[in-house]
C-alpha cells in the first residue's frame, strides 16, 4: 500500500485489492451524483459568470447501476476503515437515500447529515422550484469510539456567542461554492473539475474526526482538495481517481502547495478583526483564520515546516515579534559522522 500517492483506477477494484484492511482512519468521498445527460448551461449570466451542468460520462448510469455502484464502493470503504474510522460523503437529495441505504446495509452508523448551504448558489433557471442552494455531506462511522475533535471545532467556528466566546460547531455550514483564486481553471477560463469542493469544508472534516498523522483516503480525489487539506493539516493521504486529467490536476496541484503556491512562500500570522490568520507572503488572501494566536502559529509553523520556508510572527500592532525559518537540514542523517 502506498502513502501520499495518486491510484489510478476504479476505485471498486483499488480498494478491494490495494488498500489494507482497517488502514484508514478517515474517509471523503465526493461520488457521482448520477446527474448528467441534458446539457444545462447558461452562458452570460451576469450574477456568477458562465454555468454548465456537469455533463461526464462517468456521472451517467441507470438507477439499477447506480444502486449496485453505491452499494459496491461503500462496501469497498467499509473493509479499509479502521474499528473507529469516519467516513464522510457529499451528496444531493437526487442521490441521499441510495446512499443512506448503501450506509446502513454495510453496517456503518450515521452520526449526522450536515447540510452545506451555498451562500453565492447558482440562481434558478426554470422559476418552477425553490432555488436549489444546498448539499449534503453524510458522517458515517464505524463501531463506537470513533474520533470527534470537539474543541478544536469550537475553535474555527466562525460563529460566536453574543459575547464572543467559543460556539458549538453546528450541522449547516454556509460556505460558498469554490471561485476566485481556489478555483482550478483552464487556458479557457472554466472549471477544471465540474464538482471541486471548498477546502474549507475538508478542513472542517479532516479536523472534526481525525488526527495528525492519520491516514485520510479519498475513492474519488477529482482537483485533489482532500490530499491538499491533508498536507497542510500534516495528514497522511491516499487518492484514487479513473480518469488521468484530473490526476494531473491533483499532482500540480499538490506540487504548488508543497512549493508555497498561492499561500506564498513565507508564512505570516496576522492580527485580524475576529482573531488571528495566517497568510502567505506577499498574498492578499487569508490561508486561514483561528479564534487564537497560538491555534494561527500551530499552522503556519505546519506550512512553513512543510515548505521549508520562515514563519512571521506579528504583534497586535502589527510589527514583527518572532522569526522562524524552515530550511533544509544541512547535515543530512546519512551524511551524519557518528
Amino acid at each position: 500500500m502506498k502513502i501520499n500517492y495518486f491510484y489510478h483506477g476504479d476505485c471498486i477494484n483499488i480498494l478491494s485489492n490495494e488498500i489494507d484492511e482497517r488502514s484508514v482512519n478517515l474517509i471523503f468521498a465526493d461520488p457521482p451524483y448520477n446527474l448528467s445527460g441534458n446539457g444545462l448551461k447558461w452562458e452570460g449570466n451576469k450574477t456568477g459568470g458562465d454555468w454548465y451542468m456537469v455533463n461526464e460520462a462517468w456521472d451517467k448510469m441507470s438507477e439499477g447501476e447506480y444502486i449496485s455502484f453505491t452499494d459496491s464502493w461503500i462496501s469497498a470503504c467499509h473493509r479499509v476503515l479502521t474499528d473507529n474510522g469516519s467516513i464522510y460523503i457529499s451528496c444531493t437529495y437526487h442521490n441521499i437515500a441510495e446512499i443512506m441505504m448503501a450506509l446502513k446495509k454495510n453496517g456503518l452508523r450515521i452520526n449526522n447529515v450536515i447540510t452545506w448551504q451555498k451562500s453565492n448558489a447558482m440562481p434558478n433557471m426554470t422559476k418552477r422550484v425553490f432555488t436549489h442552494s444546498s448539499e449534503f455531506v453524510i458522517w458515517a462511522v464505524k463501531g463506537k469510539k470513533w474520533i470527534f475533535n470537539y474543541d478544536k471545532l469550537k475553535e474555527i467556528n466562525p460563529d460566536r456567542q453574543k459575547d464572543g466566546s467559543e460556539k458549538q460547531m453546528r450541522d449547516v455550514w454556509s460556505l460558498p461554492l469554490v471561485q476566485g483564486k481556489e478555483r482550478i481553471r483552464g487556458e479557457d477560463g472554466r472549471a477544471l473539475h465540474p464538482t471541486q469542493k471548498p477546502e474549507e469544508m475538508l478542513k472542517r472534516i479532516i479536523i472534526a474526526s481525525s488526527m495528525e498523522g492519520d491516514l485520510i483516503l479519498d475513492p474519488f480525489m477529482g482537483s485533489g482538495t482532500t490530499a491538499a487539506m491533508s498536507e497542510i493539516l500534516n495528514r497522511k493521504w491516499i487518492g484514487i481517481e479513473k480518469e488521468q486529467r484530473y490526476i494531473d490536476m491533483a499532482v500540480s496541484r499538490l506540487e504548488k502547495i508543497k512549493r508555497g503556491g498561492d499561500m506564498g512562500k513565507n508564512q505570516h500570522v496576522v492580527k485580524t478583526d475576529t482573531g488571528w490568520g495566517v497568510r502567505g507572503e506577499g498574498n492578499s488572501r487569508l490561508t486561514s483564520e483561528h479564534r487564537t494566536k497560538n491555534a494561527a502559529e500551530n499552522v503556519a509553523r505546519k506550512i512553513a515546516k512543510h515548505q521549508q520556508s520562515e514563519l512571521v510572527i506579528h504583534g497586535r500592532d502589527g510589527k514583527i515579534q518572532d522569526k522562524d525559518s524552515f530550511g533544509k537540514d544541512p547535515c543530512p542523517p546519512r551524511d551524519r559522522k557518528h
